[in-house]
């Protein structure tokens, strides 16, 4: 599928190794080139001799393995020129919603091949070091943001945009008072960094580092949210855009602000049927008419404003289409003078927030249209999904450097603890986690790269936001267990976490967002497919309540495999695609039972779709783990049996944790509180909290 890969592992250079030959009697020869024809004679002193060939090594590299990373000086970012190179395919649809009608795409199963050489690994990686050392030692006014390009991230691949924002958030880290500050390492002697000593200061030490580091947090926030919506939203947008007028802005230096949230405190539906933000075309005059407000803008003196409406007046015929939304969105560029600015408050960061409203604005489409009307809302959701990445790579940056922390301290201050299995196990399931997590985010990247415009990346970027954000509160507390009571305020990890949450809408909307929009894919499939395991055949009704009855008495463990993806993959990961196989299977019946049993209801049966979303969303990840973990063990990286091991433990574990979803949405075993939780729930309600009277009499 792809024809280049993006494959981070640090592989070791075997033509350098391979130049050196060792033979032992009494003295010790070394040949340290095949062009040499003199040998030179040493004595027999290892140590003395493997710093001789560390040194020899050094000088014949001709790239550099390990240079001074840690006092790197700032740089401007550097493309690859990826996008030249990637050979793009046409893909309708969505690939995530089709996981309930039991389809798997076999393309993703190609992990992404992005980089041609060794060298262009190298120069990525030294460029991610430059930015996760440097990152907080720049200042962050808009001229050197733009002297260091971090003002045009843009021009890069998502993969390559990616990584920038992951080293971001690895920066992040230095800001917060858990874990440690690093020192430079010295690999070749396997030291690692020293790790914080808060005995050596006092109290009024710790109190001022608390609150110099919820500042600098604070100011992370205030810089890294608007180099989001700046690269990955508002420019995206505007490169995809098909209004040529709008190219201009691409090369100034406007400040755009992004206007896509709205209040929401009334109500739990986020997708673009419930918003209040309305556009109405006015064919006479060729413009768009919006009315409406919205809210939790970051607060800065910008030019334009990004705001997206919902529409039901489409420019083109909508043609009939079983993808299609039930209303359109439109994206309109307005001046900020055309706009009635006033303040929304403080957040908890105390970051003053906007709030814009408009009331039958004019608008010409040829000026200040971005993306046009259609009940085909792709463009948006591609849009958004975007920007939800780049914040899972900041995420993503902050756990894999608070990880490596925790291995610091434990080897530096708790080495005994090594060797404590649960200590081991609580390091393997974080392992385990920040790999789904980063295997699923440079997928998704690379399906924006690599597909055309058409397919909708919506639904697999919310999927990576959502797990990204439910993964890292479990990392950070389990490496925060490790730690003990020595670093007191490690709440500021949590903090951040649930501000990247709410930004794009938060975990819990966009689980019932997904939700909602399996079961309208479902239904709008239905008529026309029929589950039956991986066959379909046409629907008649005849066959209607006999076929239901015939899946009621299949059990979950008798489900037939075509075992058709094995065909793709190494064989020694062939029990992981069962165990993907199974899942789709459970995931496809439960959706069609849940529709068979509650009907027209099943949009309100929120419990048994958030069951239904948690399967599908793990299927992806399993399926991003998989196609990763095949890519290593068919090229023959470094670990990638410690990689095949890794994936073979993350599908196990999350397909026995699918037989227990289906287990309470099959409803045949008592498994499940949803009648008590919504009887309790009321009982709290109307005593205004928590019900139960101690010593009631």
């Amino acid at each position: 599928m792809w024809s280049f890969c993006l494959h981070r592992s640090n592989l070791l250079s075997s033509k350098f190794s391979s130049r050196l030959t060792r033979k032992c009697s009494g003295s010790i020869k070394v040949r340290l080139n095949k062009a040499e024809k003199s040998e030179q004679t040493y004595p027999n002193d290892s140590d003395e001799l493997y710093r001789y060939l560390d040194e020899k090594i050094k000088e014949m590299r001709p790239i550099k393995m390990q240079s001074n990373l840690s006092h790197q000086k700032p740089s401007p970012i550097q493309s690859l020129q990826i996008l030249e190179r990637i050979e793009t395919y046409k893909k309708p649809g969505s690939v995530f919603l089709n996981y309930c009608l039991g389809k798997i795409d076999i393309d993703l199963l190609s992990f992404p091949f992005l980089l041609k050489s060794r060298k262009e690994f190298l120069t990525m990686y030294e460029q991610y070091e430059m930015v996760r050392n440097t990152w907080n030692q720049i200042k962050k006014d808009d001229d050197t943001l733009h002297l260091l390009r971090y003002d045009r991230l843009y021009e890069l691949s998502i993969s390559e945009m990616m990584m920038i924002f992951e080293a971001m958030g690895a920066s992040v880290e230095k800001n917060l008072p858990f874990g440690i500050i690093e020192d430079d390492e010295a690999r070749s002697e396997k030291r690692m960094s020293k790790s914080f000593n808060y005995n050596q200061s006092t109290s009024k030490d710790t109190e001022e580092s608390a609150f110099r580091s919820f500042s600098d947090i604070r100011e992370s926030i205030r810089r890294i949210v608007p180099i989001i919506e700046k690269n990955a939203i508002i420019h995206y947008a505007l490169k995809k855009s098909p209004n040529e007028n709008l190219k201009s802005i691409l090369e100034s230096k406007a400040k755009i602000a992004f206007a896509y949230d709205e209040d929401y405190s009334d109500r739990i539906d986020v997708s673009v049927n419930g918003w209040r933000s309305e556009a109405k075309l006015n064919r006479i005059d060729n413009c768009w008419v919006i009315s409406g407000e919205k809210n939790s803008i970051l607060e800065n003196d910008y030019s334009h404003y990004m705001i997206f409406c919902k529409t039901n007046d489409f420019v083109d015929v909508q043609t009939s289409n079983r993808l299609n939304n039930d209303v359109g969105a439109v994206a309109v560029l307005v001046p900020a003078d055309s706009l009635q600015i006033e303040p929304d408050g403080l957040d908890y960061f105390g970051l003053q927030r906007q709030k814009i409203r408009f009331n039958l604005l004019q608008l010409d489409r040829n000026e200040y249209e971005v993306i046009n009307a259609s009940k085909n809302i792709f463009d948006f959701n591609n849009t958004k999904g975007c920007g939800m990445l780049a914040t899972s790579a900041v995420i993503l940056g902050l756990l894999k450097q608070l990880q490596r922390n925790t291995y610091a301290n434990l080897v530096n201050n708790r080495i005994g603890m090594t060797n404590c299995e649960i200590v081991q196990y609580k390091l393997f399931q974080t392992t385990c986690k920040i790999y789904s997590i980063e295997s699923m985010l440079y997928l998704t990247a690379a399906m924006f790269d690599s597909f055309e415009r058409g397919i909708d990346i919506g639904s697999e970027s919310i999927a990576t936001k959502t797990l990204t954000i439910e993964y890292a509160f479990d990392i950070i507390t389990e490496l925060r267990s490790l730690f003990g009571a020595r670093y007191p305020f490690s709440s500021l990890a949590y903090d951040l976490i649930f501000y990247l949450d709410s930004f794009l809408d938060s975990t819990f909307n966009n689980r019932l967002l997904l939700a909602k929009n399996c079961a309208r894919h479902y239904t709008n499939f239905e008529e026309i497919l029929l589950p039956n395991n991986l066959n379909f055949y046409i629907k008649w009704p005849i066959y209607s309540l006999k076929n239901h009855l015939k899946q009621r008495k299949l059990r979950k463990y008798e489900t037939k495999l075509t075992r058709e993806i094995t065909k793709y993959i190494h064989h020694n990961m062939h029990s992981a695609c069962d165990w993907i196989e199974h899942s789709v299977n459970l995931a496809q019946f439960s959706i069609y039972y849940l529709k068979n049993l509650h009907k027209e209801e099943i949009l309100e049966r929120q419990a048994d779709l958030n069951r239904l979303v948690t399967i599908m969303m793990d299927i992806h990840l399993m399926i991003s783990c998989l196609s990763r973990a095949n890519h290593s063990l068919c090229y023959g990286f470094r670990n990638n049996h410690t990689e095949k091991e890794l994936c073979l433990a993350i599908c196990k574990e999350i397909y026995l944790k699918h037989l227990d979803l289906f287990e309470s949405i099959d409803k045949r075993a008592m498994v499940d509180n949803d009648e008590f939780s919504r009887n309790v729930f009321e009982t709290n309600l109307t005593e205004h909290g928590y019900f139960p009277k101690l010593f009631q009499i």
